[in-house]
């Protein structure tokens, strides 16, 4: 009897702060992101501003400290149609490009979450993922020995008008986020994210546990 009641605490003892670690949640939100402009003109004498907005859901799994999240992002870019010229090309190599093209796709990441007092955590996170091209976008080309402006050189016919060929829908996603979260109640936190997939972001979530959080 002795021996059973020895075992039950130390058992008790080793497993109830493990199991009271453990939770789940889920989290939506709205990111707004884009290349600064001189990151862009680095490379580009003529572009447009890169820049775009999406959603993401994730399902978070493991422990309240340290847990890994996969995750659905879907994006659209929101680039303008307009002229691009590549640095040192002339102008009248410059094309007309359209970019009406979105993007979906799932990601993984590994999240730790750093207690800051008062219902304040700092949670950042490393991932990865694939993401799928959505749409097609077209490429124009500008008449032929223009020398003024490039946007005085006009464009062609409709006839010059051609998809742009990607090499491949997928790509790879880089996840690196960093987030400040505010404990609304004991399972929902507003959260405001910064970070990175493969466009440098900044937004807001909610994010609602499922299991158990101490």
């Amino acid at each position: 009897m002795l021996r059973t009641v020895l075992v039950t605490v130390l058992l008790s003892t080793l497993a109830g702060p493990v199991a009271a670690e453990d939770f789940s949640a889920v989290a939506a939100g709205y990111r707004f992101g884009g290349w600064p402009d001189f990151v862009v003109g680095s490379q580009f004498a003529d572009h447009q501003p890169v820049y775009g907005q999406g959603m993401t859901f994730e399902y978070s799994f493991g422990k309240r400290k340290r847990h890994w999240s996969a995750g659905l992002v879907f994006a659209s870019i929101l680039t303008p149609p307009g002229y691009w010229r590549a640095e040192g090309s002339a102008v009248d190599e410059a094309v007309y490009v359209e970019l009406p093209v979105d993007f979906t796709g799932v990601y993984a990441s590994h999240r730790w979450v750093v207690d800051l007092g008062a219902g304040f955590s700092f949670l950042p996170a490393v991932g990865a993922g694939v993401l799928y091209i959505l749409g097609d976008a077209h490429t124009t080309e500008l008449i032929p020995g223009c020398e003024g402006s490039v946007t005085s050189c006009g464009r062609w016919r409709d006839v010059s008008r051609e998809p742009l060929e990607f090499a491949t829908r997928f790509m790879p996603a880089v996840v690196l986020t960093a987030s400040f979260a505010y404990a609304i109640t004991d399972s929902t936190a507003l959260m405001v994210d910064t970070g990175f997939i493969n466009l440098p972001f900044a937004g807001i979530s909610i994010q609602q546990r499922l299991g158990f959080v101490q």
